[in-house]
């Protein structure tokens, strides 16, 4: 070996150790990675969710697979996963909004980044320096990198502290995203086309839900929801009053997720929502389930008028609104629904808070014995029980009341609900 190649060999030694350092640190920092992936995926367990299940199946299967392979199968699906959170106005918006609430002009950059990242002259000079910051914030070896920053969040953030809608609402954006890399990447367009009107309704629409995140929830659509629909439409018990040719309502639809779950066991569903961005989301949900007698409308219950009465309607925390966007009182909405309903039909009802202290303000239900008064004139309970929330620490016990409709409105009816009782019996 000559005296030039040693010195170029001696030169160019201590960036081949530091690469080979760094690849070292890479390897443990994936690693981490994986481990914390899998720690966030066993937070907040629930057993019946078939999609926890997989991405935890998945991981555990990446962290035990062959050691390297496994890492390395890992590491090809967290770049993608990790550059598209951090480079999508989507994900940035509804994954980071402390950030994004700190620097304004970051959904901006995001948005012309992508539009400049295919110009026929390269990529423009946003996109390069936008592509430069995402790969800075993903780096696993920075813990200041907003990507660490939101793992070390999700992994031990206590949602009972702080803003709970707020953690609880990136928890479960990220969960569901998760799925849609690690487990389902059939339904990851499915996933952008509903998620898109959380984020539509984040800076477009005044007291959504649950800081924006899906109150309903659907496995199909690999979403938890803070709601998870099929759990939910089981733990109600009600199949024996529904048939194969019933129409029924379902008041307040929401995200519409319950209703599609609901129009597999009957004729048709009309779903009534006022606000436009879930209803959106409902179109969204029904195409990728190819569901077709679900009719979804935009509309205020106060003014809907039905072209026939239903056999069955649902109505689920919308006796009042917690957003105020229900005008009219107590006895004129049950009214209202004895009207639609055909004689002997059902009214499904779902309370607010039967543990609140009765006063009347929105979402207490701590006086449902008054309001059972009103109710039993025109309907006759068949039974009720407890329903247990989904979500710690933001979520409350719900009450669950199956009612027949009267043949006619009664108005010496006696009241037979006990709300003390009925806040004891829990099914399950």
């Amino acid at each position: 070996m000559n005296v030039f190649h040693r010195i170029v060999q001696l030169a160019l030694l201590p960036r081949t150790m530091l690469q080979e350092r760094r690849q070292r640190l890479g390897k443990i920092a994936m690693l981490e990675q994986l481990h914390r992936m899998i720690r966030i995926a066993e937070r907040f367990p629930r057993h019946y969710d078939p999609n926890q299940a997989a991405v935890l199946r998945v991981l555990r299967a990446l962290e035990s697979g062959g050691g390297h392979v496994g890492l390395e199968s890992f590491f090809d699906l967290w770049s993608g996963f990790s550059r598209d959170l951090l480079s999508s106005p989507l994900w940035l918006d509804l994954l980071f909004p402390e950030r994004c609430g700190d620097d304004p002009k970051l959904l901006d950059q995001a948005r012309k980044a992508i539009s400049g990242r295919n110009l026929p002259t390269g990529p423009s000079r946003v996109s390069v320096e936008f592509d430069d910051w995402v790969r800075r914030q993903a780096d696993p070896l920075d813990p200041n990198g907003v990507l660490n920053q939101l793992l070390s969040e999700l992994e031990s953030a206590d949602p009972a502290t702080g803003n709970p809608f707020r953690f609880l609402s990136k928890f479960y954006f990220f969960r569901d995203v998760s799925f849609g890399y690690f487990v389902a990447p059939e339904l990851k367009m499915a996933q952008e086309e509903f998620f898109l009107q959380c984020h539509l309704q984040r800076h477009n629409w005044k007291l959504s839900y649950a800081s924006d995140y899906p109150y309903q929830g659907m496995s199909k659509l690999g979403i938890c929801g803070i709601k998870p629909t099929e759990q939910r439409l089981a733990n109600y018990e009600i199949s024996e009053y529904l048939r194969p040719t019933d129409r029924v309502l379902d008041i307040g639809t929401n995200n519409g997720c319950f209703a599609l779950a609901v129009s597999e066991h009957v004729a048709h569903v009309d779903a009534v929502e006022f606000n436009p961005f879930l209803i959106a989301a409902a179109h969204v949900a029904a195409r990728q389930l190819k569901v077709r007698n679900v009719s979804f409308m935009v509309g205020d219950f106060v003014e809907y008028v039905p072209t026939t009465r239903y056999d069955a309607v649902f109505s689920l925390a919308n006796h009042c609104t917690i957003d105020g966007n229900l005008s009219m009182d107590f006895e004129e909405y049950v009214a209202k629904c004895f009207a639609m309903i055909v004689p002997e039909g059902y009214l499904f009802f779902e309370s607010h808070n039967v543990f609140g202290p009765g006063k009347g303000d929105p979402g207490d239900d701590g006086d449902l014995d008054a309001k059972f008064d009103i109710v039993e004139r025109y309907f006759e309970v068949v039974k009720a029980k407890m329903t247990r929330c989904y979500v710690p620490a933001f979520d409350i016990d719900k009450l669950f009341v199956v009612l027949r409709r009267r043949k006619a409105h009664h108005d010496g009816a006696i009241r037979t609900f006990s709300l003390s009782e009925s806040r004891q019996r829990y099914a399950y």
